[in-house]
């Protein structure tokens, strides 16, 4: 894990959900400042902890994989609380010369924000959808200190204003499945015996996964970006930069395009899940099995053959 140093600026709230918690950040927006600290122990951060307002920073944490976000903390009936679009985990802040580094264009947190509550409305397990503030401010740092510039001037990849923001969501697990790598043995027992143990949890997941992929694909979506980078270990699925459904297009013409080839694409990538987090788990069950698992699942609720 890494230990992360994050400032607060003052920043504007475009949407705040109803349930968002009071102590949550209001009216200001983190950004990286480029001190990371390897740390081999697992930190939870309670929300009344954090103390921005007096010292206007918090050490956070994350990991290698989590690129723009970093936990924020939990409350006192345990959700999990992430924020995405607060500069790039490996990066010494924002250079312009980088494009669309560590930046989540206000498009981008609106359409997650938006793709989750369609998600969550068909019944996905899913994030739930926090608040988006937007930065008035892009840090960026240098050997000699620290420099803005002004968030009107930020470009996203095609030319036009990005708009950078900061998008808030709650999980119930603090871990993503690709975070299991970097548990000990001992935390990732301790961690699993919550779900009966490993092979009751990876059985469990791979089903729900199943019938989750399942139910996108019968109310005509995909999800090309399924990956255990982008699961939680409770099955919450985020990150949803390449999903496309039903009145959500995507920007790029193609990914609306050929969808059985999209669809197949996802159904194999739940396949390489399976494989990848039952190895990350010590659970040594074929792949023919675990492909089973998927297969029926799938075609119990699509009454389709599983194509692949």
């Amino acid at each position: 894990m890494i230990d992360i140093t994050v400032d607060w600026y003052p920043a504007e709230n475009y949407w705040i959900a109803n349930a968002a918690p009071k102590n949550l950040p209001n009216n200001k927006s983190a950004w990286i400042v480029g001190k990371q600290n390897l740390n081999k122990y697992i930190r939870n951060y309670y929300l009344n902890d954090l103390n921005i307002s007096e010292s206007n920073q918090s050490v956070l944490q994350t990991s290698t994989i989590h690129g723009r976000s970093c936990y924020l903390g939990e409350d006192s009936t345990h959700n999990h609380y992430f924020a995405k679009g607060v500069g790039w985990v490996l990066a010494d802040g924002w250079m312009p010369d980088l494009g669309s580094l560590g930046i989540l264009p206000l498009w981008a947190a609106v359409r997650e924000r938006d793709i989750a509550n369609y998600l969550l409305k068909i019944g996905l397990n899913t994030v739930t959808p926090v608040s988006i503030q937007l930065h008035k401010k892009i840090p960026f740092y240098l050997s000699g200190g620290s420099n803005f510039l002004d968030s009107n001037s930020v470009l996203d990849l095609d030319g036009t204003r990005a708009i950078p923001a900061m998008y808030t969501y709650s999980a119930r697990s603090r871990w993503r499945l690709a975070d299991l790598a970097y548990l000990g043995d001992k935390e990732l027992n301790n961690l699993l015996s919550i779900y009966g143990g490993a092979e009751a949890w990876l059985e469990n997941i791979i089903v729900k996964l199943s019938e989750s992929v399942a139910v996108l694909h019968s109310n005509g979506g995909y999800d090309y970006s399924l990956s255990a980078h982008n699961v939680f270990i409770s099955g919450e699925r985020l990150d949803f930069e390449y999903v496309v459904v039903q009145g959500i297009p995507h920007r790029d013409e193609e990914m609306n395009k050929n969808i059985n080839i999209w669809v197949k694409k996802e159904l194999y990538g739940l396949k390489l899940l399976s494989w990848e987090i039952s190895e990350l788990v010590g659970v040594n069950w074929s792949s023919n099995y675990l492909d089973s698992l998927i297969k029926g699942k799938y075609e119990e609720i699509t009454s389709k053959k599983f194509p692949l």
